[in-house]
């Protein structure tokens, strides 16, 4: 088309307009030119753009390139409806000129019948027109229609794809993050059970506490009431003492109580006398009192005395004055209570009841008078009545032992009790202590949990979301530019090679400012749909942090109820009157194991500080083996295409000397067996990295090692050397063989490097795992982000398509020497290379245009990429400094 017209690129087509701000078409006036110039009725009609095909024609392009064709077209659509509304207007206008023209006319149509019926039949040639163009209108805006419905399915099916490819995404780490919270139940479960064990331990030491409680109570009661006996014992032996001290001093001389003692019976029997002659008629008369027993008998009771102070007369004639004489007073005084009593008795019928105590006291007179009469010293019964004392005294002590015995056997007791109880103490407090740390552990993972549902659902749809945004806004402004530069060349230009430049101008454009509100109404309801989403995820986090949160609440209530029932215990135990010894003991204890537990920590932080620098040093070697192995693999692959280049070069070599060089070619081909055997033998240099690739992401490494040990690349390379016979000359090949030889032996000496390079990091690898089996659970750290087998870390970058090999390589190589895939699979990257795409006037290019080499992670061994992530190839596009206008039927 460029061959065709020559047109003038509009300024307004420049990408850098996108940074001014929007400018006001300018309005077109109407001259009175234009409204009076009517032309003949003989002219042409004007010209209607006809629809164009609602159904794009399909291709074999991608979703994208289709959904760029279709805002072609529908930008094409508006043109047209826009181009044939400004021609019904400019009718309309024209219209109205001629009916104000005809009514003119008709009211002089005496004068001038031809000019009205000239005004008439343009008229009617202009209501022709504007019919025929008001159906073209109608026709281009059911096409418009149908032209956006196809466009909202072809994006729908671009969101949907990206969603779907964002669903994929959310979903492991969305399974991560329920069986997080799985885990995080389970150890709630098992920190509830452990709980309930606790507490019925609790109960069952509090059950033993009160029943030692008790036990101590009646230790202390009967401890109470030995203490008083022994008191009270103490102060009747001091009484007994006293008692004994004097009566020794009050002794006086047996003679002489000896005397007052018969002067007193005889006063006595002077008194009994006539008592026994008032009280005969007494008793005569009153025989039946109950009282005549008991006189009776004190009478017989006095005859006794009387003949027992007769033979103590007789016995005793020796005594002194002095004895005698207390005893008479004693014997006196006591004659004289039973000289009143007698009287009272006299009295008082009702009195017999007093003639016992009478009765009683002349026992105790008796005994005391033989005491004092009988025992031949008063120190002997002073001595007997000592050591009966001291006897008594001697069982006391003896209970008192006994007392203190028990009492030191209760003592030990409670303080075994004690012990075990402050043990339990210490331990039920360790686990306390275990627990609140759990406790805390379980709020840290749930925060992290939380954290991280609000990544994943904020940051990275809502961010996602904001640059699709961003992006859109960006088009509408250039798209506003687009539309301005149209305006105002539409409205300066009406010829036709101008209005095609502005359809290839808005061909340029992205789409108009409906369909991208229509497109920002569509992400809203998918940010609405993400928010509910996001607020449901919210609820269940919400309900499970909530359930969490009360468990905890519950375990700490029982704490504090346990602490509460502890501190009770304490203060009984407190209050149970042990001694501050034991508790300065308690407290020396607690400070040894304190001191104990210190130490214990301090030792375990220097393990875990060792253990962390180990894990570093051990994360540093791998990392440098592995820089060190990717290297030299790279410099391997390197080398091999030099190798491939060089066998390439060798095709364009002359043609002679066929038979010389048959020899060589069997020693090279006996050298390439050579080197089949060696590659076949260093299966244990295999083994040993598959050892340290253990997760999923080394594969490729393992396929490339795999593909390099295989025989049939070798094979290959025979076959290809063989077909090479006809092409190669003698001595070019002579040389290229020894060159051969010696990359031959260089590899070797790499491999053999590589292979104890491998073998050293594996033996560092295993020995520092054989110490830290505890934490360790694959043989090579894995990092967030990164997988093992990766060359760089996880670091946002932006996403490239990884480039093929050479194309001038593939093309010579594709069936012959291929070191990624046997031969007989051709590679992706040889189809559809004569595709010609619509070129990019917007002057930028795209990440996957810019990037044509492939990065280290990409490529292989071989220097080629792995069959699996082998994209289709991409040639770089030349954008024309002049844009093709395209016609318009």
């Amino acid at each position: 088309m460029s061959d065709k017209m020559e047109l003038d690129t509009p300024t307004t087509r420049d990408p850098r307009l996108a940074s001014r701000p929007p400018m006001l078409p300018p309005s077109r006036q109407n001259s009175l030119d234009n409204l009076n110039s009517l032309p003949s009725a003989s002219n042409t009609p004007p010209s209607i753009l006809q629809p164009a095909d609602p159904q794009p024609r399909q291709s074999d392009s991608s979703p994208a390139d289709q959904f760029i064709q279709a805002i072609s077209g529908l930008v094409q659509a508006a043109v047209t409806t826009s181009k044939n509304n400004s021609e019904r207007e400019r009718l309309q206008k024209r219209k109205e000129t001629t009916d104000g023209l005809l009514k003119r006319a008709n009211a002089q149509s005496s004068n001038f019948p031809t000019t009205a019926a000239f005004f008439q039949s343009h008229k009617n040639n202009e209501d022709v027109d504007l019919g025929r163009i008001d159906n073209a209108i109608r026709q281009h805006i059911s096409n418009y229609r149908q032209l956006e419905n196809s466009l909202k399915a072809k994006w729908g099916l671009l969101q949907g794809q990206s969603q779907s490819e964002d669903t994929n995404k959310l979903e492991p780490e969305i399974q991560n993050l329920k069986k997080e919270v799985e885990s995080a139940k389970a150890e709630s479960s098992k920190l509830s059970g452990n709980n309930q064990s606790l507490t019925r331990e609790v109960t069952t030491l509090q059950g033993r506490a009160t029943f030692l409680e008790k036990t101590i109570t009646r230790h202390v009661t009967n401890l109470n009431t030995l203490s008083r006996d022994v008191k009270n014992n103490q102060t009747r032996f001091e009484s007994l003492v006293s008692n004994l001290s004097k009566d020794k001093a009050s002794l006086q001389d047996p003679q002489v109580v000896a005397q007052q003692v018969r002067a007193d019976i005889d006063d006595l029997n002077g008194k009994h006398t006539k008592l026994s002659e008032e009280v005969d008629p007494l008793l005569k008369s009153q025989t039946k009192s109950p009282s005549v027993a008991n006189v009776e008998t004190l009478e017989k009771k006095v005859d006794n005395f009387g003949h027992r102070l007769d033979s103590l007369e007789k016995t005793k004639p020796a005594a002194s004055d002095v004895a005698r004489r207390d005893a008479d007073s004693e014997l006196k005084s006591e004659l004289n209570d039973m000289d009143s009593r007698v009287k009272n008795l006299e009295t008082d019928r009702h009195s017999h009841i007093k003639l016992e105590d009478v009765d009683l006291r002349f026992k105790k007179l008796e005994a005391n008078i033989a005491k004092s009469l009988h025992n031949p010293s008063q120190s002997q019964s002073q001595s007997q009545a000592i050591q009966g004392l001291q006897s008594r005294v001697r069982v006391l002590a003896e209970h008192l032992e006994d007392l203190e015995r028990v009492k030191g056997a209760s003592d030990d007791i409670l303080i075994g009790e004690m012990e075990k109880l402050e043990k339990r103490a210490g331990e039920k407090d360790d686990q306390f202590k275990s627990l609140t740390e759990e406790l805390t552990v379980l709020k840290q993972d749930y925060g992290h949990i939380a954290d991280k549902i609000k990544d994943l659902d904020q940051k990275e749809d809502v961010m996602a979301l904001s640059g699709s945004l961003l992006g859109t806004q960006r088009v509408l402004e250039s798209v506003k530019i687009g539309l301005h530069s149209l305006e105002t060349r539409y409205n300066n230009l009406s010829t036709e090679p101008i209005v095609k430049n502005m359809v290839v101008a808005m061909q340029e454009m992205y789409p108009s400012a409906g369909q991208l509100t229509e497109q920002v109404a569509a992400l809203k309801a998918q940010l609405e749909a993400l928010d509910q989403r996001q607020s449901g995820q919210l609820m269940d986090v919400n309900k499970d942090i909530k359930s969490q949160s009360e468990e905890s609440n519950r375990l700490r209530n029982d704490l504090t109820t346990l602490h509460h029932s502890l501190g009770e215990v304490w203060k009984q135990a407190n209050n149970s009157g042990l001694g501050q010894q034991h508790y300065q003991q308690l407290h020396g204890n607690i400070l040894s194991l304190y001191q104990k537990f210190e130490d214990h920590t301090a030792k375990m932080k220097e393990q875990l500080e060792s253990k962390d620098t180990s894990d570093e040093d051990l994360r540093q070697n791998l990392n440098q083996e592995r820089d060190s192995l990717r290297n030299q693999v790279q410099s391997i692959a390197d080398k091999l295409k030099a190798f491939a280049n060089e066998l390439d070069e060798t095709k364009s070599a002359h043609t002679s000397s066929k038979d010389a060089t048959k020899a060589d070619i069997m020693a090279l081909i006996n050298r390439t067996n050579g080197l089949e055997k060696v590659i076949s033998n260093n299966g244990q240099l295999v083994d040993r990295i598959s050892r340290l690739e253990n997760s999923t992401s080394n594969d490729e490494l393992v396929e490339r090692i795999t593909r390099l040990e295989d025989p049939t690349s070798n094979h290959q390379l025979v076959d290809r050397i063989g077909r090479l016979e006809a092409f190669t000359s003698h001595d070019q090949l002579i040389v290229r063989i020894n060159r051969l030889e010696e990359d031959y032996q260089a590899l070797l000496e790499q491999f053999e490097n590589t292979k104890k390079a491998i073998e050293s990091s594996t033996q560092e690898a295993s020995f520092a795992l054989a110490e830290q089996t505890e934490i360790a659970e694959s043989p090579v750290p894995k990092y967030e982000g990164t997988p093992i087998g990766s060359d760089t870390p996880n670091v946002e970058q932006p996403i490239e398509e990884p480039c093929t090999v050479d194309p001038s390589i593939a093309e010579s190589n594709n069936a012959d020497f291929n070191n990624v895939e046997p031969a007989s699979t051709p590679g992706p990257a040889v189809k559809k290379k004569n595709k010609k795409k619509r070129p990019r006037l917007s002057g930028v290019t795209s990440e996957d245009e810019r990037t044509n080499s492939p990065t280290p992670a990409a490529i292989g061994i071989d220097g080629s990429l792995p069959e699996r992530k082998k994209p289709k190839k991409k040639k770089k596009r030349k954008t024309n400094n002049q844009s093709e206008p395209i016609t318009i039927d």
